[in-house]
Order: C-alpha cells, then sequence, then structure tokens
C-alpha cells in the first residue's frame, strides 16, 4: 500500500533533513558537534522521531559524519 504525505508533512521532513544533518557529526570525544551533547544528543532522536512518526528515514550522505576520523592507509 502506498503512503502519500502532505505538503506540509514533506516540508516538516525536508526542515528535519536539514537539521539532522548538522547534529550528526561529532567531536573527536564523541560529542555532537552542533549543540555539544554527548552522541547521539537529544536532538537528534528527536528528528529521528519526526522521520519515525511518517515511517521514513532520513537520507543518507555517506561520510557526513566523519570522514574526517578515517585513518589513512599508505
Amino acid at each position: 500500500m502506498a503512503t502519500y504525505l502532505t505538503a506540509a508533512v514533506q516540508d516538516q521532513l525536508a526542515q528535519a533533513q536539514v537539521e539532522i544533518q548538522e547534529h550528526l557529526r561529532l567531536t573527536v570525544t564523541g560529542h555532537c558537534a552542533a549543540c555539544g551533547e554527548a552522541a547521539p544528543c537529544q536532538r537528534r532522536n528527536e528528528l529521528s522521531g519526526v522521520f519515525a512518526k511518517y515511517g521514513t528515514l532520513p537520507q543518507r550522505r555517506p561520510g557526513a559524519a566523519g570522514a574526517h576520523f578515517r585513518r589513512r592507509v599508505a
């Protein structure tokens, strides 16, 4: 069965997508780079709930959460 989302819901999900991207990045100490809370931060959990409410997932951007921490192999 297909589910259709209204324009208002699509706007809410788009805004949640933008904001969750900010709360995915972590510092080297494992804290949210946006708000400084230990990961996963409260805001990230709230935003994840928005997606769960409508049965969708945030769009993935591989490497966005911490590609700068990856060890380089020589």
